[in-house]
């Protein structure tokens, strides 16, 4: 049996309520948004079953008021690491995302294009 992961989580508070953060030595593996900590902290445990989950301490409020920064003011730049692990296909789709400026709508066509797809197939 391999070893398992360790995900570190910290909550804190926004303009819309708690948001919790995890990560892990690589970068930021989840953000969850609702109305209770308690709520949030076991979507994290059911999302991750495999991980051990442990809440940080003070030394991940950095990482917490950067999240909370981003969210609250989405034209600042988010340049914490990211941990995302997807089909080749699923990392293709987010980095394009990552390139789109906040504020801006996008549709199944535009991300086809964006990853040099055929927009048609999008619909």
């Amino acid at each position: 049996m391999g070893k398992r992961e360790f995900l570190i989580y910290g909550i804190g508070d926004s303009q819309i309520g708690p948001v919790l953060v995890a990560s892990n030595i690589k970068g930021l593996r989840a953000i969850y948004m609702g109305s209770d900590a308690e709520t949030l902290i076991a979507e994290l445990k059911a999302e991750f079953p495999s991980c051990d989950c442990v809440e940080a301490v003070c030394e991940y409020d950095y990482v917490i008021a950067r999240v909370l920064d981003c969210i609250e003011n989405p034209s600042h730049a988010f340049e914490l690491p990211l941990d995302s692990r997807g089909s080749d296909f699923e990392e293709i789709v987010w980095a394009a995302l990552r390139t789109v400026e906040a504020g801006t709508i996008v549709n199944y066509a535009d991300v086809a294009l964006l990853i040099g797809a055929d927009p048609g197939m999008a619909a």
